[in-house]
């Protein structure tokens, strides 16, 4: 990110974190759910989420395993490793 993307995102988001969206509106989305929440509901002819009774609930228990579980070996493998 440039300096100024930088400082734009921590001017209205309170600290410099990715991913950040900012809207058509001026608004500005922070975390991966919210933002996909948002274009699911702005876009609903073009779905993020399966609409299968099956697939979606198997999608949203795989994002919140991700979300919550997933970073701690990302984060490990992030950082345990020279490059």
């Amino acid at each position: 990110l440039s300096a100024a993307n930088r400082a734009e995102i921590k001017e209205h988001i309170g600290r410099n974190v990715i991913p950040v969206v900012r809207t058509p509106t001026g608004g500005y989305l922070q975390d991966t759910t919210v933002i996909i929440d948002a274009l699911e509901q702005q876009f609903p002819d073009k779905p993020v989420y399966p609409t299968g009774p099956f697939q979606r609930p198997v999608s949203l228990l795989m994002e919140v395993y991700a979300e919550e579980w997933l970073i701690l070996p990302a984060m490990h493998y992030h950082w345990a490793f020279k490059r």
